[in-house]
């Protein structure tokens, strides 16, 4: 199936489909080769953000620097790498 967006025009939130994506709310994800058919949502997606917020294991919300230019329901693709988070670094003494 691949990775697919879900945003409104007037919204900064974009929710990303990608089954099993193994993130945690706060965990970084980094999109390159995004294809949503409008090249100014593409520029905005190819960025790296961090995770908004974790809906299932397939679904996940990110947030766009400003709204999305276009409305889309599953649709588009594009490259994701996940730069996990491994919880808190905690030194005991």
């Amino acid at each position: 199936m691949g990775i697919r967006f879900t945003t409104t025009t007037s919204s900064t939130s974009v929710t990303v489909t990608d089954v099993g994506h193994g993130a945690t709310e706060g965990s970084f994800v980094t999109f390159s080769n995004a294809n949503t058919g409008n090249s100014s949502l593409n520029t905005k997606i190819n960025n790296e953000f961090s995770i908004t917020s974790v809906s299932d294991s397939s679904n996940y919300v990110i947030t766009l620097s400003e709204n999305a230019d276009v409305s889309l329901t599953g649709a588009g693709s594009a490259d994701a790498e996940y730069q996990i988070n491994t919880g808190i670094n905690i030194v005991v003494p």
